[in-house]
């Protein structure tokens, strides 16, 4: 991961767990790599939130298939689900700072929402759903 500059950027780290990353401790935003079926996926989130406490959003993507469960720091979680999607685009960093964004500036993230992201590869529509808590 390359350093952050001195202009007040987004951390977002992409963890595989494999190893210490010296960069989770700094990090705003964590997704991990390694899928876990659902409820796995939420514990996995609400630990690395406990572990990590300057970190305000983690992903971790659920076995089997394209969703993943991001746990947020204000408690509650959401279920995100990507639609067709060009080859190679990745739509968690731009996801993961939009909710970073709503909850650092107090506004609710726990609600259903499409997200509409311009990657790399080309536009993804992302559909956020509320998951337990909230």
């Amino acid at each position: 991961m390359t350093p952050p500059s001195d202009r007040g950027e987004l951390v977002h780290v992409e963890w595989d767990e494999g190893g210490p990353n010296p960069w989770t401790e700094a990090a705003d935003t964590i997704a991990t790599a390694l899928a876990r079926p659902p409820a796995e996926a939420l514990a996995t989130a609400e630990r690395l939130l406990a572990h990590f406490p300057g970190c305000a959003v983690v992903a971790v993507p659920v076995t089997g298939n394209r969703v993943w469960v991001l746990g947020c720091r204000s408690g509650g979680a959401l279920l995100a689900r990507p639609g067709r999607a060009p080859a190679g685009a990745d739509w968690r960093p731009e996801v993961l700072a939009h909710l970073h964004a709503r909850l650092m500036s107090g506004r609710p993230v726990v609600e259903p929402t499409v997200l509409h992201v311009e990657t790399a590869a080309g536009a993804v529509a992302v559909e956020l759903a509320a998951l337990g808590g909230g």
